[in-house]
């Protein structure tokens, strides 16, 4: 999946007319702020460039040690300065230009350049923990088998909706909302298991199942036996997904950055690579008032962050069919 300025960047690299300093390709001329996307030559540093006309204090931007800001005169106009982002260790190639994306989207409209610095600032800090996940050690097993789970039911989402952004923009899981998928009066949470016969399900807390606001709620379970080096990978399925997405590029691009929220990065890959799934059953119930659970008006004052177990038995009344699952969460702008 690569996206325009990833483009820009590689034709920047194969440019043999450059020499000295920096290099600059203007991003486009439908926005506002007259932002480049730039090489340094000597590193062959990816950055962008912000055109300003006054100088900036930056001492206190430069808080992760991937990324640096620096702030140089414009070499063709020296009442202007360069305010440049730049990438300074090159694995976190693709969250960078993510990044740039998204930084570009919020000021493309900007023409007050105080407020444009502004936003500027404020949009980066809330990427600075994206980053510190990218220097993580990776998902854990569970953190896998989880997005596995929320990853193959995306995918089913995606083969019954010819609205691929809605199907995006309906996973909720990596944004730490209180369930995987959400949109307007429907929300869907997925639990996978890799036990050899599973019993129970695991509740993470009181709102997962909690029907007050959200009318139609349901829960699927899937039953997969893990393997090494057989069945589907978490890389492999991700890859599907994107071909899905090719011909969405919005829906593609929020795809990536969700998975950047979640902690899966492109430079983990060979983590997952040998670890594969293999459906075993998968069972989609219903959540209702008689549906066995624990809500948070039932809940005693004073009680918090509760957890705990149902057993896949007592939800057995309470299953529906995969079709009337998925007439129940479809597009509802779609015919």
């Amino acid at each position: 999946m690569m996206n325009k300025i990833s483009e820009i960047w590689d034709n920047l690299v194969n440019d043999q007319s450059f020499h000295a300093g920096i290099l600059l390709r203007r991003y486009s001329a439908g926005i506002i702020p007259n932002i480049s996307i730039a090489l340094t030559f000597l590193e062959k540093r990816r950055c962008i460039a912000i055109s300003v006309s006054n100088t900036i204090d930056i001492s206190t931007w430069n808080v992760l040690q991937d990324i640096r800001f620096e702030l140089i005169l414009d070499p063709k106009d020296t009442t202007r300065f360069f305010l440049l982002l730049i990438l300074v260790d090159q694995k976190h190639k693709d969250i960078f230009s993510i990044l740039c994306e998204d930084l570009i989207l919020e000021v493309a409209q900007e023409s007050n350049e105080n407020q444009l610095v502004k936003k500027l600032l404020n949009r980066f800090i809330k990427w600075e923990n994206l980053f510190d996940k990218a220097n993580s050690e990776g998902l854990t097993v569970d953190e896998q088998k989880g997005l596995f789970g929320e990853l193959y039911f995306l995918k089913q989402l995606l083969e019954h909706n010819q609205n691929y952004s809605f199907c995006i923009e309906s996973w909720t899981g990596p944004t730490a909302a209180a369930r995987d998928f959400q949109y307007d009066d429907w929300a869907v949470e997925v639990k996978s298991t890799t036990a050899t016969n599973p019993q129970k399900i695991k509740i993470s807390n009181e709102k997962q199942l909690d029907t007050t606001l959200i009318p139609n709620l349901f829960l699927v379970h899937y039953s997969f036996e893990a393997l090494n080096n057989n069945g589907e990978t978490l890389n492999g399925l991700i890859d599907s997904i994107g071909q899905l997405l090719i011909t969405q590029p919005i829906a593609e691009q929020r795809f990536k950055h969700l998975l950047f929220e979640v902690g899966y990065f492109s430079h983990h890959q060979d983590l997952y690579s040998n670890t594969g799934y293999s459906l075993i059953q998968v069972k989609y119930f219903q959540v209702d008032e008689q549906f066995p659970r624990l809500i948070e008006s039932t809940i005693p004052n004073g009680v918090s962050e509760l957890k705990y177990s149902i057993t896949i038995a007592a939800c057995e009344p309470f299953l529906v069919t995969q079709k009337q699952l998925f007439e129940s969460i479809k597009d509802k702008s779609q015919p």
